[in-house]
């Protein structure tokens, strides 16, 4: 939903022009969602979202999607160095959209609206 560009130091985020209204007004729907049945809403949308505030996790997510993939793998089919890779891997496994299993990284199925959500829009 957000196009995102690099300018220096800062980061600036626009929306994407292939954005949908049917696209966002699913989302509103699952964020009031959250609002209504969450204890601490920001809390569980922050924690969830930023999974996929950058671009290389994105990337990383959806080759996950089409096939598992060892570290090695994932880095010739991504060309993101395995420090940068690792960093990205951990961050997508804390938010529950991966996990690592007998050696190779695999998407994972969140239950809850927002990650099913999230899930769509990054691919």
């Amino acid at each position: 939903m957000l196009a995102v560009r690099r300018k220096g130091l800062r980061v600036e985020y626009r929306p994407a022009l292939a954005t949908t209204r049917t696209s966002t007004n699913e989302l509103v729907r699952v964020l009031r969602h959250v609002f209504r049945h969450q204890r601490d809403p920001v809390e569980a949308i922050f924690k969830t979202a930023t999974a996929f505030t950058h671009p290389r996790r994105i990337e990383i997510f959806n080759a996950l999607r089409k096939e598992n993939h060892s570290p090695a793998q994932l880095r010739n089919r991504t060309g993101i160095s395995v420090p940068s890779l690792y960093r990205h891997l951990k961050k997508l496994e804390a938010r529950g959209f991966v996990k690592c299993q007998e050696g190779k990284w695999i998407a994972t199925c969140r239950p809850d609206a927002l990650g099913r959500e999230l899930t769509r829009l990054a691919g």
